[in-house]
């Protein structure tokens, strides 16, 4: 069981630094569009807008399906690799707290130690 839970420490880990990758392809991908719809704005609708309406003008517009692709590619991968990242450490909390095999101790400030999990060796 301490194998396990020792793996899937290293799957949280790798698990959030693929979230973040994911994440910023993502926000590019969102700002590459944004910026391509402000580039294109027409005229005082889009100005009062904010230019919400110009985006999904920009987003649907047949020469940008590349581009909407790689925005649904990237929500997708990043939403998968978080969720995958979040129930390895739910997973991890859970077989821990039943088999104390990571040690969680505290110390406070006035040097009392409290002991969450107190590893079993």
């Amino acid at each position: 069981m301490a194998t396990l839970i020792y793996v899937l420490l290293v799957v949280v880990i790798f698990g959030f630094l693929v979230a973040i990758f994911w994440f910023f392809k993502l926000f590019a991908s969102l700002s590459n569009l944004i910026f391509t719809s402000q580039a294109t704005a027409r005229g005082a609708w889009d100005f009062a807008t904010g230019g919400f309406f110009s985006f999904f003008r920009v987003l649907n517009h047949s020469r940008n399906t590349d581009a909407r692709k790689a925005l649904c590619r990237n929500a997708i991968f990043f939403i998968g690799s978080f969720a995958i990242t979040l129930c390895a450490a739910w997973l991890l909390v859970e077989l821990n707290s039943s088999y104390c095999v990571l040690n969680m101790v505290g110390t406070a400030s006035d040097g009392t130690i409290t002991s969450v999990c107190a590893a079993s060796r």
